[in-house]
């Protein structure tokens, strides 16, 4: 499904951080830090799949 005709989202590098920097953020300000690693495994699955 990698650019799936017609394209709508590319996000690379700078979009995944920025995703990832907001998650961080979000649960940093409503006081549940315990989902930093909880959303942010999804990311580090993902990158050792490969």
């Amino acid at each position: 499904w990698f650019n799936f005709y017609p394209a709508q989202i590319f996000m690379g590098d700078t979009g995944s951080l920025a995703l990832g920097g907001a998650f961080g953020i979000i649960a940093i300000l409503i006081k549940k830090e315990l989902l930093i690693p909880i959303l942010g495994g999804v990311f580090f699955l993902e990158t050792i799949s490969v």
